[in-house]
């Protein structure tokens, strides 16, 4: 290891271990039953299937000799709760673990070489600032191991690319996306054409009838075109489109459009591994729709959203022809602007008082997760949870603002650059794109009352002007992050929320 290394951390039993952080694919629950491997070591504890790929299960415990925590003593401790992926190459295990502690980021002068000549599976040792010593595993050696059993997997179903593929290929990016329920169906759509998101305004019937065609909307002055995506799709529909609550404003190659939605219900990081490809056998759309389709979304956190492909649309002949439709009638289409414009994106949420925060600090909303790690440390982060192979730290930012903490809710994350923080609150309301002069936009700091990190993370922003303006009470969830995350804060603020 050389230079600065980004390690994933484990606590089994009494102790810590770390992998590199590029070959831990995912953490998964262990299933109930796994099925015994023949000739199989003692630390073997059977195979199970992911996503119809065999993984074998080792338990770490028993592979590195370690005696089971007080708790667990007397009791049979291969019953560890979680499963981390292991991919080397083309070759993939699961490790049995108690649960993920943390991604840290290593430099060379924080770690010691460590030797152990019977096996060399511990090849490097750090310390944490409270002083507890995290052993750090070596791929090659473990998947060395005479009696190792893994499995040769493609690249797609390990989530990653082989090391040859990986000198041909740039490293995949994420993109975060809407999840839009639509009648009975989850949509997923890219941030980055979303224009607006506003509640349903009564369209101007169409002048033709077309499957999709609703007619068109007034929108800032402009006349767009609103569209049913459920018929754009063949999908079936109960009830009124033209009677859905919200309509989110896109801009395509092909122009600007409207889209009929009930409402907007998450936000999550979706990387390529995540979109399941549509399988045009089985597919139970007509084959025109699915050149519009990128993927499925299939995990609960996206309500098994379809993903729409924004750039498949622009060149759409059919959607071609409803933008056009719209420009037709739109007698300011062309014109330019008398000042920039510019569009703000804004999350609006309850945690006592209502508040907002700017969308792109927010990297997913969640549901309150099912299983935290609590943590019992008298300071406002009460406890972790793994979400999309990260660790996020929790803060219940209804306590933090002197309600009541719960279990429960919605959890807003962000990203720090360091470190994940997620912010249990009451409910979403709705997101807001404001379309206003960029010189219209001010934000000021509040009188701080008292220094605390909430107080410091909080703005007053006006947007607009005239009739137009608005106000809108701010926090800024990563500034207020990085402050919590400050030890000289942490004792504080526990103090703070606790009195």
């Amino acid at each position: 290891m050389t230079g600065v290394d980004c390690l994933a951390t484990f606590a089994v039993a009494d102790s810590e271990v770390a992998l590199p952080g590029q070959v831990v694919r995912e953490v998964v629950s262990r299933p109930v039953e796994l099925m015994p491997a023949p000739r199989a070591p003692a630390w073997s504890l059977g195979v199970f299937s992911l996503r119809g790929v065999p993984v074998p299960v080792v338990d770490m415990v028993g592979l590195l000799g370690l005696t089971p925590t007080a708790d667990d003593v007397g009791t049979d401790y291969q019953a560890a709760p979680c499963v981390a992926i292991i991919a080397h190459g083309a070759r993939l295990f699961g490790f049995a673990v108690d649960r993920v502690l943390d991604v840290v980021t290593i430099d060379a002068g924080a770690r010691h070489e460590g030797h152990r000549a019977s096996d060399g599976l511990i090849t490097a040792l750090f310390t944490r600032p409270d002083g507890r010593c995290v052993y750090v595993l070596d791929v090659d050696a473990l998947f060395a191991l005479d009696e190792l059993l893994s499995v040769r997997a493609t690249a797609a179903a390990i989530g990653d690319a082989t090391p040859a593929d990986q000198s041909r290929q740039a490293p995949a990016a994420t993109e975060r996306m809407v999840i839009l329920r639509v009648g009975e169906q989850h949509l997923a759509l890219s941030m980055s054409v979303i224009r607006e998101i506003c509640p349903a305004r009564a369209p101007v019937p169409p002048a033709l009838h077309a499957a999709a065609y609703l007619g068109h909307v007034d929108w800032r002055g402009r006349r767009l075109t609103l569209i049913d995506p459920l018929a754009l799709l063949y999908l079936p529909d109960v009830g009124d489109p033209t009677e859905r609550a919200c309509q989110v404003v896109v801009t395509l190659v092909c122009g600007e459009l409207a889209l009929a939605v009930d409402a907007v219900v998450d936000i999550a990081e979706v990387g390529p591994a995540a979109r399941v490809p549509l399988d045009r056998a089985a597919a139970t759309v007509a084959d025109g729709a699915t050149r519009l389709i990128d993927g499925v979304l299939e995990d609960n956190a996206t309500h098994g959203a379809l993903c729409l492909d924004h750039e498949a649309a622009g060149r759409d002949a059919r959607i071609i022809a409803y933008a056009a439709i719209g420009t037709s009638g739109d007698q300011t289409a062309g014109t330019v602007a008398a000042e920039p414009r510019q569009r703000f994106a804004y999350l609006h949420f309850e945690a006592g008082p209502g508040l907002s925060t700017p969308l792109d600090e927010i990297v997913a909303v969640v549901e309150y997760p099912a299983e935290v790690t609590a943590l019992d440390r008298g300071d406002v982060f009460v406890g972790r949870f793994v979400h999309d192979r990260h660790s996020v730290a929790l803060v219940d930012l209804r306590g933090l603002l002197g309600g009541a903490p719960r279990a429960g809710g919605r959890v807003l994350i962000v990203d720090t650059g360091n470190r994940r923080v997620g912010f249990a609150v009451e409910e979403i309301r709705r997101i807001d794109y404001i379309e206003a002069p960029t010189s219209s936009f001010i934000e000021r700091r509040r009188t701080s009352r008292d220094g605390s990190p909430f107080d410091d993370a909080i703005r007053l922003v006006s947007l607009g002007r005239g009739a137009g303006q608005q106000f809108l009470s701010v926090v800024h969830l990563a500034r207020l992050a990085e402050r919590l995350s400050a030890p000289a804060c942490v004792s504080r603020v526990g103090q703070a929320s606790g009195s």
